[in-house]
């Protein structure tokens, strides 16, 4: 049992950066409010030609693509003028296309990685409950240890983001996970770009790096209250 719980503990240190990135993206992912604030922040109502209230709806429908098994995005929507038209231009569908794929990959990993934290959490506390002296201690070196690990990259990463490494890490990103140039929209034309420009998946990204230190404050937390605990038992 114990080299099962061992084996569990160093999958959950290497896994643990990647589960509390994961975490935190498929919140911001799911978060109609995050879609909304770059409406209201970057006016995409002027750089649009669409009312605020018909992008918020297009928001939702964003949401629900990336979760139901439609494979093209079709919003239409009602302009300034009143005329009803389709959202998105042909590129930006197929665009958004490629970013299912990669949302409902995000989806699968967070939930393959929810899974073993879960199973090793209730693992370590079942193993205490039945008097296993040795659970406790190893449960609170892991979480301790795989929050500095995990607190160690993000702060690297979030550093090297606000000090002006944001762009490079943007534009590596979408070399590396699309094999097309389609995410490259024009600003002047494309609606995806005006409705969420380049400033506002800064200002998600930061935002998923606040929750991700969240989750690592807690885990740092909890692992040193069980391993300063534990001996009190």
């Amino acid at each position: 049992m114990r080299l099962y719980f061992l084996a569990l503990s160093t999958l959950f240190i290497l896994f643990s950066p990647i589960m509390v990135v994961a975490n935190s993206a498929v919140f911001v992912v799911n978060s109609s409010a995050v879609y909304d604030y770059s409406i209201n922040q970057y006016n995409a109502e002027d750089r649009t030609g669409v009312p605020k209230n018909q992008l918020f709806n297009a928001n939702k429908e964003i949401i629900r693509y990336f979760q139901d098994s439609n494979e093209h995005l079709d919003i239409k929507v009602t302009n300034l003028e009143n005329n009803l038209i389709e959202l998105f231009n042909a590129r930006e569908i197929h665009h958004m296309r490629d970013v299912k794929t990669i949302m409902q990959w995000l989806y699968r990993t967070q939930a393959v990685l929810m899974g073993l934290c879960v199973t090793y959490l209730v693992f370590g506390i079942m193993s205490a409950a039945v008097r296993k002296k040795w659970s406790l201690p190893y449960l609170g070196r892991t979480l301790a240890t795989s929050g500095i690990l995990s607190g160690g990259i993000v702060l690297f990463l979030g550093v090297f983001a606000a000090m002006g490494g944001f762009r490079y890490l943007f534009l590596q990103f979408h070399f590396i996970s699309f094999s097309n140039d389609l995410w490259i929209l024009d600003p002047n034309r494309d609606k995806l770009i005006q409705m969420f420009p380049e400033p506002f998946f800064f200002d998600a990204t930061m935002l998923i790096a606040g929750l991700t230190l969240g989750q690592i404050i807690l885990s740092l937390v909890s692992g040193l209250y069980v391993l300063f605990w534990h001996p009190q038992r």
